[in-house]
């Protein structure tokens, strides 16, 4: 929503990223009623972005069902939530590829991915053992969590299925968070990537919201 330099920096990073032999990606992008002309440059730099057109109050939650609603059409092997305002390293899929071919035998896994601010490189977000607790570092190797943010997640069409959307109830925080505690609920191991996958400065939570 009215982003429109950051969601053409995210959009640069995901498609500049390496992408391994056999792997493919989709992008489903909900522009929530952008006054800066969000869609029409999106479009103008990558026509194959699927830019579907929000109500204005969507907020994160709401967003981020839509574009899945419609990805999930498609029927993909795995869903992906990524931030406009996240910026991914080259290595990124990479990574994503190794934990995949090692987890895929029962695909019961969410994966979260850890991004960092972009001056002083401390952790902004990714995931969390309680909710009290700092984050998890990544240390090269696969680590359960509990606490998710909705940043960067991977979830494969099984989950999707078991788990469902988004829950309707939030709006613009706590929906990632509830997603992940009803995946575990439900049998779902959480892994935090072995590595960050990218950048994020930190959001403030307005007052707002719930």
């Amino acid at each position: 929503f009215n982003r429109a330099e950051k969601t053409l920096k995210c959009l640069d990073s995901l498609h500049k990223a390496t992408l391994p032999t056999n792997y493919s990606f989709e992008v489903f992008l909900v522009d929530d009623a952008s006054k800066d002309n969000s869609a029409e440059k999106i479009i103008q730099s990558y026509p194959l972005v699927n830019v579907i057109n929000g109500t204005g109050d969507l907020f994160w939650c709401g967003g981020t069902n839509l574009a899945w609603v419609h990805a999930s059409k498609k029927k993909f092997d795995y869903y992906i939530w990524l931030n406009d305002d996240t910026y991914l390293l080259k290595d990124t899929w990479d990574t994503i590829a190794k934990c995949i071919e090692l987890l895929k035998k029962n695909n019961t896994f969410i994966l979260v991915g850890t991004t960092v601010d972009l001056e002083n490189k401390k952790i902004t977000y990714g995931g969390r053992r309680n909710l009290n607790d700092q984050f998890c570092i990544p240390n090269g190797e696969l680590q359960q969590c509990s606490i998710i943010n909705g940043n960067f997640v991977i979830i494969p069409h099984k989950i999707f299925e078991l788990n469902g959307f988004i829950d309707k109830h939030f709006t613009q925080g706590g929906g990632d968070i509830d997603y992940g505690l009803r995946a575990i609920e439900n049998g779902v191991d959480i892994y935090l990537l072995p590595k960050i996958i990218g950048q994020c400065n930190q959001n403030g939570v307005p007052d707002w919201c719930n």
